[in-house]
């Protein structure tokens, strides 16, 4: 024999009490239980999220204090933003837009000049052209690597006169009046120009 509460000992045996029809009472199925029970717990899951998602929607409504609210950072920050963006775009193609301003300005008065310039070196420093009229010049190696020879004299030419080289300088222009049509003039006589306008 055993004592109460030892091991080895079995407790009492307990019988299912009959069902209305006299027969053992069957017990429920646990799996239509749990079945019932995950679906009932779905069912409030998705009711709350559109329940909440509907409420939180129309804290942001056009009009609303949310809405103003969002709307209101969301406008700093992009005007913010936009105003330095748009402030370095600027000032980029500000600066592009004046340098090749700038280059092409100063290479066009750079050669204005030079042309001015090289005009003079290259003229002798006659300033003073008639247009239309035909001169005698001579000419002399220039100062500057740039124009190598330049006009050293100039003799406005006349209807009536010769111009060639002297014999006692060919470096100088001698003048001679030219003789009347219909006679014979010998050229010996002759003037001396040495330069001059």
């Amino acid at each position: 024999m055993s004592t109460p509460g030892g091991y080895g000992q079995q407790g009492p045996q307990y019988q299912q009490a009959p069902g209305p029809d006299g027969t053992g009472a069957k017990r429920p199925n646990m799996a239509v239980y749990w079945a019932v029970t995950i679906v009932a717990v779905l069912g409030l899951s998705v009711a709350g999220y559109f329940f909440g998602r509907s409420q939180g929607e129309k804290q942001y409504d056009p009009g609303t204090a949310g809405y103003q609210k969002i709307y209101q950072a969301g406008y700093a920050q992009g005007r913010s933003g936009g105003e330095a963006s748009g402030a370095a775009k600027g000032k980029q193609e500000g600066l592009a837009a004046g340098t090749k301003a700038g280059l092409e300005q100063g290479k066009s008065q750079g050669q204005a000049q030079g042309t001015q310039e090289g005009a003079t070196a290259a003229l002798g420093g006659f300033t003073q052209w008639d247009n239309g009229t035909f001169y005698v010049v001579t000419t002399a190696a220039g100062q500057q690597p740039e124009v190598p020879t330049v006009i050293n004299s100039r003799v406005p030419m006349a209807a009536d006169t010769y111009y060639s080289p002297c014999e006692s300088d060919p470096t100088t222009l001698c003048t001679f009046p030219r003789p009347p049509t219909g006679g014979s003039g010998s050229g010996s006589g002759g003037a001396n120009a040495d330069g001059g306008n």
